[in-house]
């Protein structure tokens, strides 16, 4: 699969399922883009720099010698990691705001009753 870079990339996974759909995006460091996401901010873990392809990866990948490359190594999580995660911040979130004796029932929070 060919990706080409702009100096913001984004791009939507093609294994993504129905509403599950996982977004990323990338800065090239010393654009414009670094520090100009209004929505969520500019991570320092998505800000990455461009090397350049040598001889022996051009060779390799057939790709032209001297073009830009991007290594970046994205990490994926199983739904059963996700929904933990989901479930343990939701847990976190009610008892810094005081609402301690809650729990999770289908990603709602909810009163515990006895």
């Amino acid at each position: 699969m060919t990706t080409w870079l702009r100096e913001s990339f984004v791009s939507t996974s093609p294994f993504a399922q129905r509403a599950h759909v996982m977004s990323r995006a990338l800065y090239v460091r010393g654009s414009d883009y670094e520090t100009s996401d209004a929505v969520f901010g500019v991570k320092e873990s998505l800000i990455v720099s461009l090397d350049t392809v040598t001889a022996e990866q051009a060779k390799e990948y057939d790709v032209k010698e001297g073009s830009k490359l991007l290594k970046y190594d994205f990490v994926l999580v199983t739904d059963e990691e996700t929904k933990q995660l989901r479930h343990d911040e939701a847990i976190k979130a009610m008892k810094m705001l005081g609402r301690d004796g809650m729990m999770i029932v289908n990603g709602l929070p909810v009163p515990e009753v006895d």
